[in-house]
């Protein structure tokens, strides 16, 4: 239906011709955003998307609180096993969680024999 016109055009321009042509298509060409048009694949590009539509960016990681969990030795692919940690909290020393750890083991071996 555009075959013909003048270009570059404005959408009014294209909008004026296209009703000579055809009233319901004309209409549609109203739907358009109104800019200068310099090929007749810019208006078919308006009219209907063949491209796809440009990908928002993904949002980048935020920035981590702190260190990671066992500081130096997270990365250490030799670590020293059970070693104790020199800022532990004073009112919970590894012997108190020691003694824990081996009532809680000699609790689960008491429930597997019975």
């Amino acid at each position: 239906m555009l075959e013909g016109v003048s270009l570059p055009a404005t959408r009014d321009e294209l909008v004026a011709y296209a009703t000579a042509q055809d009233r319901d298509a004309a209409s549609e060409l109203m739907l358009i955003p109104d800019r200068e048009y310099g090929y007749l694949d810019e208006v078919g590009e308006a009219l209907v998307r063949t491209q796809p539509a440009p990908v928002a960016p993904e949002p980048r990681p935020k920035v981590e609180s702190g260190g990671p969990p066992g500081g130096g030795e997270y990365t250490n692919p030799e670590p020293e096993s059970g070693a104790v940690r020199t800022n532990a909290p004073p009112d919970n020393p590894a012997s108190k969680q020691i003694e824990a750890q081996s009532e809680t083991l000699k609790k689960q071996q008491a429930r597997q024999e019975a």
